[in-house]
């Protein structure tokens, strides 16, 4: 992809979400919870996630020349030892994770059902996924590539 074009993209996908973001935020139903209280609109609320999942996760990913792998694991292979440093790297923080959402930090009370719960979740977890992808990732690349690293540094700060 060429690099101006591969830029408008992003700022495309940005401006949709942005607006998306900024939609939400008016009508107060980007908090999932507060104060005890669940969010105005849940669905509000999920679907602000999905779309971000739409425009910063997926257009990327079919509008980029790059491949998932290549932006996720580089174009280079790594050592056996870089291998077993992310491997334990990701098992200490699962274990991390583990330990502590066993303990609850507060008593508070439920105020969604437990599918409620997963599904948003899942949402959230793959709405991270999608930022990262596309900020440490795409976004980043495309700018090196047409700006140079240190302004595409600077850019996805």
């Amino acid at each position: 992809m060429e690099q101006g074009h591969a830029l408008l993209t992003h700022l495309g996908c940005f401006t949709a979400f942005f607006v998306m973001l900024y939609m939400s935020n008016k009508s107060n139903s980007k908090i999932f919870v507060q104060t005890g209280k669940p969010a105005i609109s849940f669905g509000k609320l999920i679907g602000l996630h999905l779309n971000g999942i739409l425009w910063l996760g997926l257009v990327p990913v079919f509008a980029s020349s790059q491949t998932v792998t290549s932006i996720l694991f580089g174009h280079n292979s790594g050592s056996v030892w870089q291998d077993v440093a992310i491997a334990l790297l990701i098992a200490t923080t699962t274990l991390i994770a583990l330990l502590q959402g066993s303990t609850p930090i507060i008593a508070a009370p439920l105020v969604y059902n437990l599918s409620q719960l997963k599904l948003y979740m899942i949402v959230k977890i793959l709405f991270i996924i999608s930022c990262e992808l596309w900020f440490r990732g795409y976004l980043l690349w495309d700018a090196a590539k047409a700006i140079g690293v240190p302004l595409a540094i600077v850019l996805t700060i």
